[in-house]
């Protein structure tokens, strides 16, 4: 940039609107998805996304506690999706073997295939969103714009 051009600041107004409209699509989204997640797989959108972080967990387990982290959301709420999940034989609680007061959910075969499924059926239902708004070139430039915005963030759903 040359000595004569000069940076115009973003108005406050403009990163509040982007901001307002990113979590707008969010929750547009979410709501197109659950409809589809609970009749194919009956899972609602949340336990897709736990499923989803813990199958790509090194080992295929998380810490509840990273879970938490990873989903915006508190300790309690992890142990009211995780029991359901539990209980269906999706995921199974795992001690550790130093310290009995970390506990992992651990991803069970049933709960890959489950995962597994929902996220070929979630890629499709995208898929077919993206298609009819942006070409391939847009997409690939918006997810490089999330990435530089989720950063560092606690997740592992996307590589």
């Amino acid at each position: 940039m040359s000595t004569m051009e000069q940076v115009v600041p973003r108005s406050a107004e403009t990163s509040l609107t982007a901001m307002l409209r990113l979590f707008t699509a969010s929750a547009a989204l979410e709501q197109r998805l659950a409809p589809t997640l609970h009749s194919l797989h009956d899972l609602s959108f949340q336990e897709f996304l736990l499923l989803l972080n813990v199958a790509r967990a090194p080992l295929g387990k998380m810490r509840r506690v990273d879970l938490a982290a990873a989903l915006n959301v508190g300790f309690s709420s992890i142990s009211h999706m995780a029991d359901p999940l539990e209980k269906d034989g999706l995921i199974e609680r795992q001690a550790d073997k130093r310290d009995a007061r970390v506990i992992y959910a651990c991803i069970t075969a049933a709960g890959r295939q489950r995962v597994d499924e929902a996220q070929k059926s979630v890629a499709r239902l995208a898929t077919r969103l993206f298609d009819e708004r942006w070409s391939d070139k847009d997409v690939e430039a918006f997810a490089a714009r999330l990435a530089q915005l989720t950063y560092g963030l606690p997740s592992n759903i996307v590589e």
